[in-house]
């Protein structure tokens, strides 16, 4: 059991791997919502108010022994005075940019985790739901390898994978009918990105004669004032 769940750890990190290498980034200097300038909390609207993911690269900088961000700061400072250089920074854009390699470095492994951690709650969820053969299920997922980066064609945003995730963990939190756990990750998904507003709206719809009636209402309206709160 422990060799084939190691087998399909390793599967699902290089078909992430593969995916990852596959999709655009924005770009590390992007103003309007690059990886610098959403950790700086300077992006452009809406992008500066998806930051759930900025602030887990600046909280895990924070606790991170500074001779080591300077260490990976300064290991990859050549490469990105190297982009600085191709998109004609300012000096001072410049100096910020070789100053921002551990973020960067910090972003990506989230990135590879969120998305190894979409393709285990596909598997999951697509268990929950009988949707295929049981013996499908771990490598149904793997078929996103193929479908995934078609949707990315004008370049991925920082938020995304982890967007994927925290969906796709709240659908199946949502059809368990764990409520414990799916409040919480809603909140984060919200502060993620606010399309996962969704998730009610699929509550909503699916719950609304399969629960009691004043069960209904109280999670509804709990959802909205959670949604209410991290976007004011």
């Amino acid at each position: 059991m422990k060799i084939k769940s190691l087998g399909l750890f390793l599967l699902y990190l290089a078909a992430a791997l593969f995916i990852m290498s596959l999709i655009q980034s924005p770009g590390f200097i992007n103003d309007r919502a690059g990886v610098i300038a959403m950790t700086d909390f300077s992006a452009h609207k809406p992008f500066v108010y998806r930051t759930l993911l900025p602030t887990l690269i600046r909280g895990v900088e924070f606790v991170t022994p500074q001779s080591l961000v300077n260490a990976v700061n300064g290991a990859l400072s050549e490469f990105l005075l190297n982009q600085s250089r191709t998109a004609n920074l300012p000096i001072d854009k410049t100096i910020a940019l070789t100053r921002s390699g551990y973020r960067i470095v910090v972003f990506e492994i989230l990135n590879l985790a969120f998305l190894i951690g979409f393709l285990y709650c596909l598997r999951n969820l697509g268990k929950a739901l009988k949707l295929f053969p049981a013996s499908w299920s771990d490598l149904v997922p793997l078929g996103i390898v193929v479908a995934l980066p078609i949707y990315f064609n004008y370049g991925n945003f920082i938020y995304d994978f982890a967007a994927l995730f925290f969906f796709s963990l709240g659908l199946i939190l949502l059809y368990k009918q764990n409520w414990k756990w799916y409040l919480p990750i809603f909140g984060l998904a919200v502060s993620n990105k606010e399309t996962a507003i969704l998730l009610t709206v699929i509550y909503a719809l699916y719950y609304y004669n399969q629960i009691p009636r004043k069960q209904y209402w109280q999670l509804l309206i709990i959802q909205a004032v959670i949604f209410i709160v991290i976007k004011t």
